[in-house]
């Protein structure tokens, strides 16, 4: 198990347990499904973060687009077009 804590947000990444708490509140959300989608099992990563961010405010959708284009935007274009695509992917589901 993982997890990611920003402020009273949290990410847990689990495998089918069941966590029987009130406090929490858990979104399943089928990455590997999702990263088929986008026929890239890689991009589980920035598909969670995508959630993330949705649900946590910690950073913008629009902020994190820019940092990607920053990150791979010379250096690896089909990179970069993968992971915004994920990432959206990820923000978009918890819609």
């Amino acid at each position: 198990m993982a997890s990611l804590t920003v402020g009273a947000i949290a990410l847990v990444i689990h495998r089918g347990r069941s966590w029987g708490r009130g406090d929490l509140e858990i979104y399943e959300i089928p990455v590997n499904d999702l990263a088929k989608q986008l026929k890239a099992d890689k991009a589980t990563n920035m598909i969670m973060l995508g959630a993330f961010i949705k649900k946590s405010g910690v950073v913008s959708l629009e902020t994190m687009n820019h940092v990607l284009k920053d990150t791979f935007g010379n250096r690896n274009p089909a990179i970069l077009k993968l992971n915004k695509s994920a990432l959206q992917l990820g923000y978009d589901y918890l819609e």
